[in-house]
């Protein structure tokens, strides 16, 4: 698991389609959730977030396929 993540955040960082801002910012809103103890907005955030990292995963392994 912390093998994968590391890949992803690699990935992630490096990708045309996202900037570390972003990925700062979508931390920022799981963690406010988390604070308020606002559970709803919590899943919200989560979910939002991981929405994100899978359309930048595709788009990198679809662009790496076409590649090879």
């Amino acid at each position: 698991m912390i093998g994968t993540m590391k890949e992803t955040r690699r990935i992630w960082l490096y990708s045309k389609n996202t900037t570390s801002e972003k990925l700062y910012d979508e931390h920022l809103q799981i963690f406010l959730a988390i604070k308020q103890q606002n559970e709803e907005l919590a899943k919200h955030a989560m979910a939002s977030h991981l929405c994100h990292v899978e359309m930048v995963l595709m788009q990198y392994f679809e662009t790496t396929e076409s590649i090879n």
